[in-house]
Order: structure tokens, then sequence, then C-alpha cells
């Protein structure tokens, strides 16, 4: 974390039959650095297994939004790219697809 906020986060898998590096960046707004942030991310997998082999790409952009109440509210837009063969088959397929999410956490008191 920088002195503004913002993290960055790397994860890798790594085994014979996939390969996967995950990456996320987050960027709390200066209003209310807690509760509202842009997140980034992007990921890269590779699969080779029997007769199929396939490169997958996503990117991610969201945006959070949290109130006192403990709601947290999202808007996200993510693309994905795949690319596979299987047996003599090769295709392509691209996917931009919006989202929405509304989650609460709340804790008992005892």
């Amino acid at each position: 974390m920088n002195d503004d906020g913002q993290s960055m986060s790397f994860s890798t898998y790594l085994s014979q039959p996939e390969q996967q590096l995950d990456m996320s960046y987050k960027v709390p707004l200066l209003k209310s650095p807690l509760e509202q942030y842009y997140l980034f991310q992007g990921g890269l997998k590779r699969t080779d297994l029997n007769d199929t082999n396939a490169d997958t790409s996503t990117l991610a952009v969201s945006r959070y939004w949290e109130n006192s109440s403990g709601w947290q509210k999202a808007l996200n837009l993510r693309w994905r790219l795949d690319h596979y063969t299987q047996g003599t088959v090769t295709d392509t397929t691209m996917l931009l697809y919006p989202g929405v999410s509304v989650n609460r956490t709340r804790s008992r008191e005892e």
C-alpha cells in the first residue's frame, strides 16, 4: 500500500496442466477512501489438458460504494477472451459483460 492508499496484489498458480497469473489494483477515492474505491483486475490463464489447449485473458473494472448501514454496492464491467484448440477445432470467443452486486455484512452483538 502506498501513501495514497492504493494497493496492488498478485497471485500465481502453477501446475503441469494449468498456469495462472492474476493481479488487482485498488484505488481509493479521496472523498471516502475506505468505503469508495475503484478495483482494476486482470488475469492470464493457460491450460493444456489431454487434447485441449486454452489461453484465457480477463480484465475487469469495478466501482465500489459502502454506506454506514453496512450495505456495499458495486458496478463492474468484465472482458474475457478465450482462444482454444480442442482436437482439430480451434476457436476464439470474446465476452464483454456488465455486473451489479449488493452485499451486506453484519455481526451479532453478544
